[in-house]
């Protein structure tokens, strides 16, 4: 705050008050340092002469944060500041030039840190230099160099989903990130390894098909890289099967009664898993054997090489007459999952239908 002040001429000093600018024939001195906080003015600081034309004086608060939790301490250190509302300095940060307004530069940068540049407490010490100048009046300039040391805290990935600890391969696996301390200014967006993944309404929301044993979500925010956040990947729960006849479950101690049309399956998986995947949770039966037995021979064999849902039987109502007995043996199921692709999972499921 230097600009267009104007020298003062030493004169002898006077025990009467006055009302005109402050007069000094002598260098100043730094004010005896009271502590070792920051107010201390360092020697290099302070100037050879006293100047004229302050035509303001502002009251200050640098807080360390002006959001505190509740329980903790509210730091701030304040002063006075006098200065020529003519001042125009000229600043520059690393060189590259800084926006003045009403005699302060205003700088807004991304901080931004490489991941191997973060301490044990994920903080990186980062610094910039400034260069501040200033006219003092007189046809000279007052410059003063100074290097600002500040932290780059690493950015926490917060994920919510049904489950955080694993993903389901080729599942549809709904899950918000976002990142706590970025607060309104959080701007995501995303790359993945290890599957594809499609945005969603929300901010933050996406559905992840992992493809591999692993998946990895790299994060960004307004195009800076923010962390990247990895994920085991499990493969959906196998489903316990059951054996219909005619649309209804077949009970071994009591055998079968009637005219046998058809045979299909129910498929039991985890209650809970399917609450969460419920596109993802349909399944058929590929690949198989139905054979239709009499005593020991067999008398029809039924090859399961496609996936289906139902087996019709009505073409072997001949053969299932009392004392037949229909084999059931599955050696393969097929899992549609939510892009209707058929995921497929050996499964082996032995059954025995009486015919009464």
């Amino acid at each position: 705050d230097l600009g267009g002040l104007a020298p003062v001429e030493a004169a002898p000093a006077t025990e009467q008050a006055s009302n005109e600018p402050a007069e000094n024939t002598s260098t100043p001195t730094a004010a005896p340092n009271r502590g070792s906080g920051p107010s201390a003015i360092p020697q290099e600081d302070m100037l050879k002469r006293a100047f004229q034309g302050i035509d303001y004086a502002q009251a200050v608060v640098l807080a360390k944060s002006n959001t505190v939790t509740a329980g903790l301490d509210f730091e701030a250190e304040a002063f006075l500041t006098l200065g020529n509302s003519a001042l125009t300095p000229t600043i520059t940060r690393n060189g590259q030039d800084v926006e003045v307004v009403n005699g302060r530069g205003v700088i807004t940068f991304k901080a931004s840190a490489s991941p191997n540049e973060y301490d044990a407490n994920d903080l990186a010490k980062k610094s910039f230099e400034l260069e501040i100048s200033a006219k003092d009046g007189s046809g000279g300039e007052v410059t003063r160099i100074k290097t600002h040391e500040y932290y780059v805290a690493r950015p926490v990935i917060e994920v919510v989903a049904k489950s955080v600890q694993a993903l389901y391969r080729d599942c549809a696996n709904n899950v918000t990130i976002n990142v706590p301390s970025l607060g309104a200014s959080y701007s995501p967006s995303f790359r993945m390894t290890g599957g594809t993944f499609t945005e969603g309404s929300g901010k933050g929301e996406i559905q992840i098909a992992p493809e591999g044993n692993e998946a990895s979500i790299q994060v960004y925010s307004s195009g800076l890289a923010i962390g990247t956040k990895t994920f085991p990947v499990r493969s959906a729960p196998a489903p316990e099967v059951d054996v219909l006849t005619n649309g209804q479950p077949y009970d071994p101690e009591a055998g079968f009664t009637g005219s046998l049309n058809d045979i299909s399956f129910a498929f039991n998986v985890d209650p809970d898993w399917k609450e969460s995947f419920p596109n993802d949770a349909s399944f058929l039966v590929s690949k198989g054997q139905i054979l239709i037995q009499r005593g020991s021979s067999v008398t029809a064999r039924v090859n399961i090489d496609s996936p289906d849902a139902i087996f019709n039987m009505a073409q072997y109502r001949n053969l299932l007459s009392t004392g037949a007995n229909v084999i059931v043996k599955i050696e393969e199921i097929v899992r549609i999952n939510f892009e209707g692709k058929q995921i497929r999972t050996p499964k082996f499921f032995n059954a025995t239908i009486r015919i009464n």
